[in-house]
């Protein structure tokens, strides 16, 4: 049989700094990466020029926590540094040897999310003191300099992001979202539930993903004129990216990593190695993909989270899967020796999900593979105690 030991491969390339919290990674090419957070109450900037095999700090010119960073290359980047005095956003031309002030407060709001939707036009959002103005900063000159734009919301954002100039989405507490189509001019807005929402991304015009606490999933499909929820139970989620518009992924507390291979109807728990809360994920391409988070950890894929399966010729097969290989059928049969809620899934070798179904109570479940060309699939049976995933093939 196969036995599941793994359904992603993820693996630590670093865990340095006991005392830190790792809220933002970014990559902008395959090689060159950033990492930005806080050892107790000072700022961290960490670099790699080797794909994450090795990590340096960086001096960026203050001592606040680094909340947020943004890279429009391997030179220009920026990040948002906060603490209760105030905020500070600091820039970068040289790859972070360098770092210049292009933005402060004393105590005005607590920066949280930077995002360029070109390399002039950028947006921070955050929260702020009870009674003060909620303002969304933006720049149109590269940082150089920022405007103060009011929003209708009465909580604090935590996330934005911008297709382009114009068109943007931010959320925030309280189920907040608001959406600009006027480059922050106005805004409209809504309230979707009552829990946090910590990140927003968009695929494309149309579609977009919220995620955020109690294991929140949110999807668009109109430009956000709707929201459903994709789930709504589990740990806090704090950060999303999609790689293609099937492919995703959310991570969030004690080493939660969520992948979708459908758009976001189902998600399967990824093997991250680590129990530390993850709170940013990046890919720079369909295949590799970094987490960073609580403890300065920072993982690392590169096979975009596919299933990782060891074959293990000693342990029994709590189901037995017949005909194997499929010749001149339709049907594959699944023996259920204990009736019980089953979920099926059938993945192809790329692990994209092809089929999936949950079935009550049922000894022997019929399955029609009739719409699988000839090859070789993975089948996924999960009971409540029992995982195991089986190789088929179709001739």
């Amino acid at each position: 049989m196969l036995y599941l030991t793994s359904f992603s491969q993820w693996s630590v390339i670093a865990q340095d700094y006991p005392n830190s919290i790792l809220s933002s990674i970014c990559f902008p090419d395959d090689s060159i990466g950033y990492a930005a957070g806080r050892v107790l109450s000072e700022g961290i900037l960490l670099k790699t020029t080797d794909g994450g095999e090795s990590w340096t700090s960086l001096n960026c010119n203050t001592a606040k926590p680094l909340n947020s960073l943004f890279f429009w290359d391997a030179n220009t980047g920026y990040v948002v540094a906060a603490d209760p005095n105030g905020t500070q956003i600091l820039k970068t031309h040289d790859g972070g040897s360098t770092w210049n002030s292009v933005y402060s407060n004393n105590g005005g709001g607590w920066y949280l999310s930077i995002h360029f939707a070109d390399v002039n036009t950028g947006y921070v959002v955050g929260d702020f003191p009870e009674g003060s103005a909620r303002i969304i900063l933006k720049t149109t000159d590269g940082g150089a300099s920022w405007n103060s734009i009011s929003y209708p919301a009465n909580w604090g954002l935590t996330s934005c992001f911008f297709h382009d100039s114009l068109t943007g989405y931010a959320v925030g507490e309280h189920g907040t979202i608001l959406k600009t189509e006027n480059g922050g001019n106005s805004w409209t807005y809504t309230e979707q539930g009552f829990f946090n929402l910590h990140e927003v991304f968009f695929t494309s015009l149309t579609t977009g993903y919220i995620v955020g606490s109690g294991g929140t999933i949110l999807k668009t499909n109109n430009s956000g004129d709707t929201w459903t929820v994709l789930h709504s139970s589990g740990p806090d989620l704090y950060s999303v990216f999609f790689t293609s518009d099937s492919r995703g992924y959310s991570t969030g507390e004690n080493g939660t990593i969520l992948m979708t291979n459908d758009g976001g109807s189902s998600w399967d728990q990824s093997d991250t190695g680590t129990d530390k809360h993850l709170r940013s994920v990046f890919f720079t391409n369909s295949n590799t993909g970094y987490a960073a988070g609580d403890s300065g950890v920072i993982i690392k894929t590169t096979n975009g989270g596919a299933l990782h399966i060891n074959e293990n010729k000693f342990s029994a097969s709590h189901f037995k899967v017949y005909p194997n290989p499929v010749v001149n059928s339709q049907t594959i049969k699944v023996n259920i020796p204990f009736p019980v809620t089953t979920n099926i899934s059938i993945f192809s070798i790329n692990s994209e999900l092809l089929f999936n179904k949950t079935y009550q109570y049922q000894n022997l479940i019929e399955l029609n593979v009739k719409f699988l060309p000839k090859g070789i699939y993975l089948l996924k049976i999960q009971t409540q105690n029992i995982i195991e995933v089986k190789k088929i093939v179709i001739q």
